[in-house]
Parts: structure tokens; sequence; C-alpha cells
């Protein structure tokens, strides 16, 4: 009869053992999840501020360049260098006959329009390396978030696999 009082204690003790390590177990996997989630807490807000400027920001994204860009994209000495440009070709023009001949005013025409039509693709392409400059940057914050939410599901997964073996055990 001892023996087995005996033998009945000592299995509840093991069985309580057994209970408070899963507890301890359950404990401890929780207490790391919630450290690696407030760690990847910032990552995920500024992703979520990023791609909400995205959002923001769709419109201009999907604008096509139109002439307020031409002006707001074009070098600010542009009409500096026209001048400069035209005036010189007046000048060629005087010294060869005194008159705006005809040559010259050809001359002047076609400096003006390749000049214009030089800086319409410049500012063209300063818009278009704009767009993609601040779309780039908002598209890798944004994916600093994502990754950061992927690192919390995958600490969430093991989380979960691994209490949920704590628990089969303790049981």
């Amino acid at each position: 009869l001892l023996g087995g009082v005996l033998q009945s204690n000592a299995a509840s003790n093991a069985a309580d053992q057994q209970a408070n390590a899963a507890s301890n177990s359950l404990q401890l996997q929780s207490q790391m999840f919630h450290t690696i989630n407030d760690q990847n807490q910032p990552w995920r807000d500024a992703g979520v501020g990023a791609l909400g400027q995205i959002g923001t920001m769709m419109p201009q994204f999907t604008h096509s360049f139109d002439a307020n860009d031409l002006q707001s994209n074009l070098a600010p000495n542009y009409q500096w260098q026209l001048d400069q440009g035209l005036g010189a070709v007046k000048n060629a023009g005087n010294l060869q006959t005194g008159l705006l001949s005809g040559n010259t005013l050809k001359g002047i025409n076609d400096y003006a329009q390749n000049f214009a039509g030089n800086s319409y693709q410049q500012a063209f392409n300063n818009y278009n390396a704009q767009q993609s400059n601040i779309f780039n940057r908002l598209s890798n914050i944004a994916g600093l978030g994502q990754t950061a939410n992927q690192t919390t599901a995958g600490a969430g997964a093991a989380t979960a696999a691994a209490g949920s073996n704590a628990i089969q055990g303790g049981g």
C-alpha cells in the first residue's frame, strides 16, 4: 500500500513538473513572439505609410506629361540659353550682310526649333526620372514593411507550432 501511495505521489509530481514545463515553454514562446513583433513594428509602420503615399500619389504617377509639366521641368536657365543662342545667330547674320537676311532668319528659326525640341525632351526625361525616383523610394520603404510582416508571420507560425507541441507534451 505504501509503495502504491509513493508511486502515485511520484507520478503526480512528474505530471505537475511536465505541466509546469509546458506552461513555461508557452510563456517563453509568447515572450519571443511579442519581442519579434515589437521589433518589427517600426518597419511595418513605415511600410504602411509609404504604401499610403503611393496610393495618394497614384493620380500623379498615372498623369501624362503636359504643358504644365514642361514648364516646371525646364532647366532654370532655359530662357537665358535660348536668348544667347538666338543673339549669336543674329549677330553672325548681321556681320555677314548687315541685315537679317532669309538665311539668317532660317538660322534663327532652326536654332529656336532645335533648342526647344531638345529642351522639351530633357524636361520630359526630368519629369519621368522624378516620378520614378519618388515611386521607387516609396516602393522600397513599402517593401521593408512587407518583409517585417513576413518575419512576424513566420514567428507567429513558429510560436503556434511550438506552443501546440508544448501543450501536447504537457498533456
